[in-house]
């Protein structure tokens, strides 16, 4: 099977594909998730998807992914090896999926004292 056909097949409803270039930031797929309403629902899975460094991704593997990211490089920083994106696209995830989720709107009723 093709690289695209394996993550279309994904269950994981975040598909982020690193870009080199014209991509979001990471914390911008994020927010998405952030103020859901639904307190309940668990963080979704993430497939985190990385080209190799002298072609990238191809075009059938960007398409089926509904996220592109770019990591913001600072001066004349012109791009990062895989190992490098990968690194810091990991340690992203991992630090907003062990972030503990907002707190409800709703107030819980204390039990009534008789």
């Amino acid at each position: 099977e093709s690289a695209a056909a394996i993550i279309s097949a994904c269950q994981h409803p975040i598909k982020v594909a690193a870009a080199a270039h014209g991509g979001i930031a990471i914390n911008e797929v994020f927010k998405q998730f952030k103020n859901n309403p639904d307190r309940s629902m668990q963080k979704p899975g993430c497939l985190l998807v990385l080209g190799n460094e002298e072609h990238g991704l191809s075009e059938d593997v960007l398409s089926v992914c509904r996220f592109h990211v770019t990591i913001q490089g600072i001066g004349t920083l012109e791009s990062l090896n895989v190992t490098q994106a990968a690194a810091i696209l990991m340690h992203e995830l991992i630090s907003w999926s062990l972030q503990k989720p907002p707190m409800s709107h709703h107030k819980r009723q204390s039990p009534k004292r008789k």
